[in-house]
């Protein structure tokens, strides 16, 4: 992905910058949440590391572990992107003798958590599985919107932003979701899983 910054002065937008930098500013803080969310979630999967040891549970924390570094640096970049896209605009009010208009663009609030793998045997049994299958279905729910969300203020930013600079932002959202999507069909299949496993015990 291109740095907007190197060459933010060039773009081309049909319109004032102000209706970009607007929906960027949306798309980062929907995906910063993503982020968070992922991070709270791989989190709440590793209590149970000690007592399960399925293939299944294995994958959906690797998967989570790599959805949830992936998203760390996507969301930085994005956010970097608002930076510059804001400070552009505001760079245009001060010049237009509209300095009243300017925005504070948004601040990275993501931090990783340490993961907490406990000592203790914590037990996985039938009221865990629940508690997991919940989470993870809420997560993906959740998710799912979000990514709806920031496509489509993608789709709608492609009517105005005119030059080669939107194929390199596209085609960056469009990794990032690729990969959301692909994790979050991992996080289905396990709690398909676990849904089994579940009516058994029952």
């Amino acid at each position: 992905m291109k740095k907007l910054y190197q060459n933010i002065e060039d773009i081309n937008i049909k319109g004032g910058v102000d209706q970009l930098s607007e929906m960027v500013s949306a798309m980062d803080v929907s995906l910063q949440r993503i982020a968070d969310d992922t991070d709270k979630v791989l989190n709440f999967l590793a209590k149970y590391s000690s007592s399960n040891k399925g293939q299944q549970y294995e994958k959906v924390v690797t998967t989570a572990l790599r959805l949830r570094d992936e998203l760390f640096d996507a969301s930085l970049e994005l956010n970097d992107m608002q930076n510059q896209i804001v400070e552009y605009q505001n760079k245009i009010y001060r010049y237009e003798d509209m300095s009243a208009n300017a925005k504070q663009p948004n601040k990275y609030m993501i931090t990783k958590r340490n993961v907490s793998v406990e000592t203790d045997a914590v037990q996985f049994r039938l009221n865990e599985m629940i508690q997991v299958a919940a989470a993870l279905n809420a997560y993906n729910d959740q998710v799912y919107h979000s990514i709806k969300e920031i496509n489509s203020k993608k789709n709608a930013i492609a009517m105005f932003w005119m030059d080669s600079q939107y194929k390199d932002f596209s085609d960056f959202i469009d990794s990032i979701t690729r990969s959301i999507v692909d994790g979050l069909r991992v996080f289905d299949e396990y709690v398909k899983v676990l849904e089994e496993k579940i009516k058994e015990l029952s």
